[in-house]
C-alpha cells in the first residue's frame, strides 16, 4: 500500500454510526480521567500528604510510557475489542479502590493504583487509536476525516476535564469525580464489548518488542516521522511550562489570565485537528506533515524568542493549531502503513520515543533559563521545532516518489 499516493474518487463525508459511538465513549472516558487527574492531588493535599509526595505520586501515572512497547505486545496478542473492554473495566475497579486509599493519607498505595491506571490508559489508548478506529472505518479514504474528528474530541476531553474537575472540587464534590470516572470507564467498556466482530479475524501478533523495533528500523518513512516528531517534542514539550513561567515571573499575570490563554490554545488545537482532514487534502501525508511543521516552526519561534505577550501568545495559539493537525496526519499515516498485527507494538514503540522527548525538553529549557541572557531562555523551543521541519524536508527530498 502506497501511503504517499494521492487519493482518487469521491470520499463519503458521512462517518459510520459505530465510529461516533467509539469516539463518544473514548471522549467520556478521557474526560473522566482528566477530571480525576485534577482532583487526586487536591484530595491528597487535603488528607495531609505534603506537596513533594503528591508530585512523586502523580508521576507514577506517567511511568508506564517507559514500558509501553511491552503493553503494545498485549494489544497485538488479543482481540482489540476485548483488550479495550478488560482495560476499561479494570480501570473502573482501580478508581473505586483508590477512593478509600486517598482518604488514608498514605501516598505509596495511591502511587501503586495510579501506576496500574497509567498502564490501563496506555493499553486503552493503543487499542482504540490503532485498533477500534480502523475497525469501524471500512473505507480507508475516510481515515483522515475520521481521525481529525476523533483527535479533536480527545483534545476536547483534555481541555474540558480539568475545568469540570475544578468546578466539582470547588463545590466539595471531589469524590463524585472519582465515581463519575469509574462510570465513564464502564460506559466505554460497554461500547467496545458491543462492537461487531471484524469480518476477517486479524492475525495475532507474534514475536516481541524486538520484532517491532526491526520493523520500525526497516521502514524509512515511519522511522523518519518518528525521529522528526521526537525532535519536535524536544523543543515544544516544555512550551506550556515555559509560557506559565513567563506569565508569572516576567509579565505578572494571574493564574486565571493564564488559564484563559491556555484554554484558547486548547480550542485552537481542537480546531487544527478538526480541519486537518480538509486542508491540503490533495497532498501526500508526508508533504502535509512537512507543511504543518513549517507552521509549527513559525509559532515556536514566536514563543521562544518573542519575549513580549503580544508576540508569544499568538505564536502559541498558532503552534497548537498546527500541532493538532500534525497529530491527526501522522496518526492516519501510521494506521495505513503499519500492519494490523504489529500496530500495538510498533505504535507503542513510537509513542515511547516521541513522548520520551518531552521530559528532556524541560531539562533543556531549564538549562537555557539558567543562562543570564533572557532572550535565550526559550531558544531551544524555537531551534528544535524548526530543526524538525528542516530534517523532514531534507529526508523527503532524498526519497523518490514522496
Amino acid at each position: 500500500m502506497n501511503v504517499e499516493s494521492k487519493g482518487t474518487g469521491v470520499v463519503e463525508r458521512r462517518l459510520p454510526t459505530l465510529f461516533w459511538a467509539v469516539s463518544a465513549a473514548v471522549f467520556v472516558s478521557r474526560l473522566g480521567s482528566m477530571a480525576m487527574r485534577f482532583a487526586v492531588p487536591w484530595i491528597m493535599l487535603q488528607n495531609g500528604i505534603d506537596a513533594e509526595n503528591v508530585l512523586m505520586t502523580m508521576a507514577a501515572q506517567a511511568a508506564p510510557n517507559v514500558v509501553s512497547p511491552w503493553l503494545g505486545w498485549l494489544v497485538d496478542r488479543f482481540d482489540r475489542r476485548r483488550v479495550m473492554t478488560v482495560s476499561e473495566v479494570s480501570q473502573a475497579l482501580l478508581v473505586l479502590i483508590s477512593i478509600p486509599m486517598l482518604q488514608g493519607g498514605h501516598p505509596l498505595p495511591v502511587a501503586g493504583v495510579l501506576l496500574l491506571l497509567g498502564c490501563g490508559g496506555v493499553v486503552s489508548g493503543l487499542a482504540s487509536d490503532y485498533g477500534l478506529i480502523p475497525l469501524v472505518i471500512t473505507d480507508e479514504r475516510q481515515l483522515p476525516l475520521a481521525n481529525s474528528r476523533y483527535v479533536a474530541l480527545s483534545q476536547g476531553a483534555f481541555l474540558a476535564g480539568p475545568a469540570i474537575g475544578g468546578v466539582l472540587v470547588a463545590a466539595d464534590g471531589a469524590n463524585w469525580i472519582l465515581y463519575g470516572n469509574a462510570v465513564s470507564f464502564l460506559g466505554s467498556a460497554a461500547v467496545s464489548a458491543l462492537l461487531p466482530r471484524p469480518a476477517a479475524r486479524a492475525a495475532r501478533g507474534q514475536g516481541g518488542v524486538l520484532l517491532a523495533l526491526r520493523w520500525l528500523l526497516a521502514h524509512r518513512k515511519i522511522r523518519t516521522i518518528t525521529l522528526v516528531l521526537a525532535c519536535y517534542n524536544l523543543g515544544v514539550g516544555a512550551a506550556q511550562v515555559y509560557l506559565a513561567v513567563q506569565a508569572e515571573s516576567r509579565w505578572g499575570w494571574s493564574s486565571s489570565a493564564l488559564g484563559v490563554v491556555l484554554g484558547v490554545a486548547g480550542v485552537s488545537g481542537m480546531a487544527g485537528a478538526w480541519s486537518a482532514g480538509r486542508i491540503w487534502a490533495a497532498e501526500s501525508y508526508g508533504r502535509r506533515i512537512q507543511l504543518w511543521l513549517l507552521i509549527c516552526g513559525v509559532g515556536a519561534v514566536a514563543v521562544g524568542l518573542g519575549a513580549v505577550p503580544w508576540v508569544v501568545l499568538p505564536g502559541y495559539v498558532l503552534l497548537m493549531f498546527a500541532e493538532g493537525a500534525v497529530n491527526v496526519t501522522s496518526q492516519v499515516m501510521r494506521q495505513m502503513e503499519i500492519a494490523p498485527a504489529l500496530a500495538g507494538r510498533v505504535n507503542a514503540l513510537i509513542r515511547c520515543v516521541v513522548l520520551g522527548a518531552s521530559p528532556l525538553s524541560s531539562l533543556v529549557v531549564g538549562f537555557a533559563m539558567k543562562s543570564g541572557t533572557a532572550v535565550l531562555h526559550g531558544l531551544p523551543i524555537a531551534v528544535f521545532t524548526v530543526l524538525a521541519g528542516v530534517a523532514l524536508a531534507m529526508a523527503r527530498r532524498g526519497e523518490k516518489g514522496s
